[in-house]
């Protein structure tokens, strides 16, 4: 149960100490004007007395409760002018007497109506897998970091496109993705190596997480390793996996990199068409890069798994030359320069 996940419990710990410290800091945000502005106190204190009042009196006639409310709304906004006066004539934020949570759309709880907020969906995915690769590859690869230079003019068979023209299209795709996703195919970015599809993944993650989307990024072949020796028995923490892999299966947003390295076979194959056939029921959105060429990733993997792929996902032909050499080149060529 997820519930009992030992990343859980710390998590939910730690709202608890968000909200304590929230709630603190509030109150000696108030302790502090009550100190400098007695009259606000004061106006407090009368807001709360006439509250209770109020309550009393319709607790004891009942048929005059509207009267008693109208009474009781009239002496409230009367004492809120004054109170909002003096609070604005002394340059004191109107809100200094509210917790100001770190997640203000679940208050620090973790759950809005009854469901996870986005901030406790990520968390749990932080804990229960390690993306901390992810971290450091979206700090530097972002869509405004993302150089069209390394493309050149070269024409691309079948394509009718320049190298340019062919990435500044799957550039124009991805970003629509991050703008509506509910409604975006899913992404196969295919292509040899060097050709930036890690980099436009990681863009697109960052976007996405921006938004309060739940991300996994994951590489093909830790995954698929994992998912071995879960069904091997060789964990020494299996609950934890399948915590994790329940994450898999619901995230938002689902990054398996560098497809096609990883262990292949019945069981790989059965793994891999099940998730993607389950979040494509789910409608949850995925994002698969590979070296392989379509025909491929035909031969490697079974029809069932392909026909999901290639009517389900845009598949997105990256091409030119190896950016990692041309970035050497570069900086070859200013060292000599």
């Amino acid at each position: 149960m997820l519930t009992e996940n030992k990343a859980y419990i710390k998590i939910m710990a730690e709202y608890s100490q968000k909200r304590s410290f929230a709630e603190s800091e509030r109150d000696k945000r108030i302790e502090k004007v009550y100190k400098m502005l007695p009259e606000v106190k004061k106006i407090d204190k009368q807001i709360k007395q006439l509250g209770l009042e109020n309550m009393g009196k319709i607790l004891a006639d009942r048929k005059n409760s509207e009267k008693y409310n109208r009474e009781f709304n009239d002496k409230l906004q009367r004492l809120v002018f004054e109170r909002d006066r003096i609070i604005n004539e002394n340059d004191i934020e109107p809100d200094f007497d509210i917790p100001h949570y770190f997640c203000e759309q679940c208050c620090d709880t973790g759950y809005i109506d009854g469901k996870k907020c986005a901030c406790l969906k990520q968390q749990l995915i932080d804990y229960a897998y390690d993306i901390s690769n992810m971290r450091s590859l979206i700090e530097e690869q972002t869509f405004d970091k993302f150089d069209l230079t390394y493309y050149g003019d070269t024409k691309l068979k079948g394509l009718n496109m320049t190298e340019r023209e062919n990435i500044e299209d799957i550039v124009n795709i991805s970003l629509e993705f991050c703008k509506n996703p509910e409604n975006s195919k899913n992404l196969l970015f295919y292509g040899t190596p060097g050709l930036g599809k890690t980099f436009l993944s990681s863009s697109i993650a960052k976007e996405m997480l921006d938004k309060g989307y739940t991300v996994i990024y994951s590489g093909a072949s830790r995954l698929f390793a994992s998912y071995d020796d879960y069904r091997f028995g060789r964990m020494s923490e299996p609950e934890d996996f399948e915590d994790m892999l329940k994450l898999v299966y619901d995230a938002d947003l689902l990054i398996i990199d560098d497809l096609g390295v990883e262990m292949h076979g019945p069981s790989a194959f059965q793994f891999f068409f099940d998730l993607v056939n389950e979040r494509i029921l789910k409608n949850k959105r995925m994002i698969i890069s590979t070296n392989l060429t379509l025909e491929e990733i035909s031969k490697v993997y079974t029809a069932r798994i392909t026909s999901r792929l290639f009517e389900n996902f845009h598949c997105l032909r990256f091409s030119g030359k190896d950016i990692r050499t041309q970035k050497l080149m570069r900086e070859k060529g200013h060292k000599n320069a």
